[in-house]
């Protein structure tokens, strides 16, 4: 067992956790217990992540297999009244990562990647590094608060053509613009999926990075961590719209920021 003591972020960027659990093949659990900047809103975030750690597993999964259900070997759609309108395809027979907090030998008996054997609370998440044909707008916060820079980046062929500061994302803009590597190229879509975070608290925050129900989060760029082929300098780009509908093939499997598949 080893346990990683609070720490600053500062020096980090080698990832030596996810590096250790690479080496070992280790099964791990973390969790950030990220907070609000608002100080009003601190306690209400404690006890929204003690109620989603309490989510079980079995319902996590009922509502994550609804989502890969509905998008392996489709077109997706991602719209939001932002200015998104993209389309991208994930293959029949993509990787997918269930994040539904079981960190048990069974669950990883058939991990593929780093992040199978990284379960992380509260759990939520439908992840996929198997997409391709990216084709048009993703407009998105670079972080899990809509106070945070925003992006617009625009896809051809599936490939970044056009990488944007629609607010404050200069210094992202500029760090990307200097990248190399696999930067061009999308690293993976998250769909978040647990039913006691809220998507965003009225001062802007998204809880735990992101997951609450409905979110959708795309990267650009470095997907090593979740077994994709992706390597930039630059690590990954995020992209977290709160508020997107999503389809499959017409399937409608996000609608305005609510999930709409996997019951309750």
């Amino acid at each position: 067992m080893a346990i990683w003591l609070p720490s600053p972020s500062v020096g980090l960027g080698d990832r030596p956790f996810e590096r250790l659990v690479e080496r070992s093949k280790v099964r791990s659990i973390h969790f950030h217990w990220f907070l609000p900047p608002d100080t009003a809103d601190v306690d209400r975030v404690d006890a929204l992540y003690a109620a989603a750690i309490a989510v079980a597993p079995e319902r996590l999964q009922t509502r994550i297999a609804a989502i890969e259900n509905a998008v392996r070997g489709t077109t997706v759609t991602i719209t939001s009244p932002n200015g998104t309108n993209l389309t991208l395809k994930v293959a029949a027979d993509a990787r997918v990562h269930r994040n539904t907090g079981d960190a048990s030998r069974a669950k990883v008996a058939g991990a593929r990647s780093v992040r199978d054997r990284e379960e992380e609370l509260p759990a939520s998440l439908f992840r996929t590094t198997d997409i391709s044909g990216a084709e048009g707008t993703i407009v998105g916060y670079s972080s899990f608060d809509t106070r945070s820079p925003v992006l617009s980046v625009t896809f051809a062929g599936g490939r970044v053509t056009k990488f944007e500061s629609k607010k404050g994302a200069e210094a992202i803009v500029t760090t990307w613009t200097k990248a190399t590597g696999d930067k061009h190229v999308p690293g993976e879509l998250v769909i978040s999926a647990n039913p006691e975070l809220p998507a965003v608290l009225p001062s802007g925050f998204m809880p735990y990075y992101g997951y609450g129900s409905g979110i959708v989060r795309l990267a650009i760029g470095d997907n090593w961590e979740s077994g994709g082929r992706n390597r930039s300098s630059n690590g990954e780009v995020l992209l977290f719209i709160p508020d997107a509908t999503v389809t499959a093939n017409g399937k409608v499997v996000v609608k305005g920021g609510a999930l709409a598949v996997g019951g309750r």
